[in-house]
């Protein structure tokens, strides 16, 4: 799979180590026997819609448990940038080659045609979504929220990257200085300031409580919203 996709093995590194080792971590300190750990294991995964970003909290114990078995000091060689992977296979004496085609034959015995379809179903509405959310939250008017802090609630599993400086959380809530909102219908964020903004209102709009097009928006006192540079957007902004 690293083989295809080059990119892959890099930023799941991290999840294992940052969000996978502590979920193992977990396990073991609990008290919980191998056997028992790998039907916990089975037992999340069967709920899980989807393994994006969610899959380290089932490898990461997956590994930890692997690598208790063949390599019992391991964790004393971790580090941030640690391959789990990498040192379950130096543990072998004799590491299996792995071939795309040798893959392929295995499939079966993880549900592999199933997977494959619920993938292609999932990649296809992901594609829907992403131009959906760039015709409302790029293309066409929005509303801004001030630059700063601002703590945003989210589920990290639905998150939907639209390009590489702003992805989408379809569900999300925003609480800052100015007030909160909640979003049904996407919170677009701009990764380097971290910026988020909804679909603008339908019309000019006053007062503290305000309903928008799939949100619900309550201004702190002293806030107001007002007309954007661009035609039909919209910044909230503290009045002077």
């Amino acid at each position: 799979r690293y083989r295809l996709f080059k990119e892959a093995s890099a930023s799941e590194q991290w999840l294992e180590i940052l969000e996978g080792l502590p979920e193992y971590t977990g396990m073991r300190l609990a008290g919980y026997k191998p056997y028992e750990c790998a039907e916990i294991i089975h037992q999340k995964s069967a709920k899980m819609n989807s393994f994006v970003r969610s899959f380290a909290y089932l490898t990461g114990p997956a590994y930890g448990l692997l690598l208790d078995e063949a390599k019992p000091m391991w964790r004393k060689e971790l580090t941030l940038k640690s391959h789990l992977d990498l040192i379950l296979k130096s543990s072998q004496r004799k590491p299996n080659v792995v071939s795309l085609i040798r893959a392929r034959k295995h499939t079966f015995r993880y549900e592999g045609a199933t997977i494959m379809l619920e993938e292609q179903l999932r990649a296809k509405s992901r594609r829907m979504a992403i131009k959906s959310f760039k015709k409302d939250l790029i293309e066409g008017p929005v509303l801004w929220f001030p630059k700063g802090k601002c703590m945003v609630t989210f589920d990290p599993q639905t998150q939907i990257p639209l390009d590489r400086d702003r992805f989408v959380f379809p569900e999300a809530q925003v609480i800052g200085a100015f007030g909160r909102l909640k979003t049904t219908s996407g919170l677009l964020i701009v990764r380097k300031t971290w910026q988020p903004c909804v679909k603008a209102p339908l019309e000019t709009v006053s007062g503290r409580e305000i309903e928008g097009p799939g949100w619900s928006l309550i201004l702190n006192e002293g806030w107001q919203i007002v007309p954007g540079d661009r035609k039909g957007d919209f910044w909230i902004q503290h009045r002077e």
